[in-house]
């Protein structure tokens, strides 16, 4: 297993690995396989996975409308 990047919510590994008389459905259960032990071990390590966040600061301002106030529009 190689790490192949290192980005602000992830790290990037690539491995390989052999399966000797391979069908897409071994293929695909092996992967998973190997996600989830992958997974298990980090866990098992206190390795949490990290998780991007976005805050948002500010404000904003609402205009009460005639509408809202019960009252109608004056005619000019």
């Amino acid at each position: 297993m190689r790490v192949t990047e290192l980005a602000d919510s992830y790290v990037g590994l690539q491995t390989r690995f052999w399966i000797d008389d391979p069908k897409r459905s071994d293929f695909v259960k092996t992967r998973s396989d190997f996600v989830q032990s992958v997974k298990e071990r980090c866990d098992a390590e206190g390795i949490d996975m990290p998780y991007p966040h976005t805050q948002l600061l500010g404000g904003i301002e609402v205009e009460e409308t005639h509408a809202e106030n019960g009252t109608a529009p004056a005619d000019d």
